[in-house]
């Protein structure tokens, strides 16, 4: 058969492709965590010194949130370049492979630079690890743009610059960190925290640019929003599978917070009473956090059901939310172990009030805009989710201030939030006036 008849053929469908690189960023966020230093059994005893491990953890949650910034920045890029493809072909593959491979090793040159970060040499590694990661998909999207027949159809001059733009952005900021570090200057990962910040105002520029931009078909559209262009600046698929996984992840590390007993316990009757009497508490405990995060994660996608598109702001909010449900298993692993220090029930309810504020304000956000929402919604719906959305922090702002007030507060607080958020399911009777007026 001539060359000229051949059919092109594509190895793999891109969703698949994307659902394994979805994966392997949300397990590495995730195995970030384990650089944290959490309390354990030994810390239980009494008069224990806790400054060492409360410094400790802080330190390793800094570190955290440096390395989490890192692979959520590689994630835009990745899910940006996957978003701009129709087909993947082998030689994509290749470089595709090469980058996830260089992201596995982000979670050991992370915790080298945690443990050795005052040293300049161990510094440079991870700066390499992450430029390593850069050019893996600069030449995947390098190859994309010389190979058009993998390409969507629908992606525009402006499309093409604003993703070259963002994938440059970390390895820029990876090569500045790196030639510090070599300049003897120590803690040069702080570089890192400006990353994500620099490749969203680039993809909220690149909306406001194609929205004047023609096609490539070269009909000039009138006045599409931003949103529409593309589906949006990632996949909104992709943007699910990744805080799936997370959420699936997270949820599932809470049970690490039940202590169990060891190999050196069998036998001992005494021991077996006193796992009893703690998988008792502690069990009640993990079941309450289970509840928080089911639903935190039923709000975030019932607001995805409810919009058509998605735009910038709403992918930075929900990556924003990722990193702190990543730490309600720390806040909460404090507060099963130290529950009469109102200091560790404080910091629990913070982390809970965050992660509610970020999806109160991403829905308050899109239900303000049509250009994201759906047309179709029934008139209820949307006073229905706001009203929900405001129980999670109502309920961490009662416990910060109780326990401000020496008031022993514990997981059996948001007992009356979960029923209210059960009332709530559904079509509600009635919608309270005060939200009616703040929101409408």
């Amino acid at each position: 058969m001539p060359d000229s008849d051949r059919v092109p053929w594509f190895p793999v469908r891109k969703v698949n492709l994307e659902r394994l690189t979805t994966g392997f960023f949300a397990f590495s966020m995730i195995l970030l965590v384990k650089n944290i230093q959490v309390p354990n059994v030994t810390h239980l005893v009494a008069n224990a010194d806790l400054v060492p491990l409360i410094s400790g953890t802080i330190a390793g949650s800094w570190e955290y949130l440096i390395t989490s910034l890192i692979v959520l920045a590689f994630w835009i890029s990745n899910a940006r370049v996957l978003h701009m493809l129709s087909e993947v072909d082998w030689k994509f593959l290749y470089r595709h492979f090469a980058g996830l491979l260089m992201l596995v090793c982000i979670p050991v040159t992370s915790l080298l630079d945690d443990i050795y970060g005052d040293s300049p040499g161990l510094d440079a590694l991870l700066h390499l690890n992450v430029l390593l990661i850069g050019i893996c998909i600069l030449a995947g999207w390098w190859y994309a743009l010389k190979n058009p027949g993998i390409l969507r159809d629908e992606v525009s001059p402006g499309d093409k610059s604003t993703t070259t733009q963002v994938i440059l952005v970390p390895l820029l900021f990876a090569a500045g960190g790196f030639l510090v570090s070599i300049a003897g200057i120590a803690r040069s990962d702080l570089v890192y925290l400006m990353v994500p910040l620099v490749e969203v105002l680039i993809l909220i520029r690149g909306e406001r640019v194609n929205v004047s931009a023609p096609r490539p078909s070269g009909i000039h559209p009138p006045t599409p929003p931003p949103a529409a262009i593309m589906g949006g600046p990632v996949g909104n698929d992709l943007l699910e599978m990744l805080e799936n996984a997370v959420f699936a992840f997270t949820m599932t590390l809470i049970v690490k917070n039940i202590p169990l007993p060891t190999i050196a316990d069998a036998g001992n009757s005494q021991g077996l009473q006193t796992f009893l009497f703690h998988i008792s508490i502690d069990g009640f405990a993990f079941i309450f956090t289970f509840l928080l995060l089911a639903i935190l994660w039923t709000l975030t996608f019932e607001v995805h059901q409810n919009l058509k598109a998605i735009d910038t702001r709403v992918v930075a909010l929900l990556l924003l939310l990722l990193v702190a449900i990543v730490f309600v298993p720390i806040t909460s692993l404090f507060l099963a172990y130290f529950d009469e220090n109102n200091l560790f029930a404080i910091a629990f309810h913070v982390n809970i009030l965050f992660c509610s504020l970020l999806v109160l304000i991403l829905w308050h956000y899109a239900s303000q805009r049509d250009t994201l929402l759906r047309p179709d919604l029934p008139g209820w719906v949307p006073l229905s989710l706001t009203s929900k959305t405001l129980i999670l922090p109502f309920t961490a702002v009662i416990g910060i201030m109780l326990s401000l007030s020496g008031v022993m507060t514990h997981f059996l607080l948001y007992l009356v939030a979960t029923l209210a958020f059960i009332v709530y399911s559904g079509k509600p009777p009635r919608i309270p006036l005060l939200i009616r007026r703040l929101f409408h």
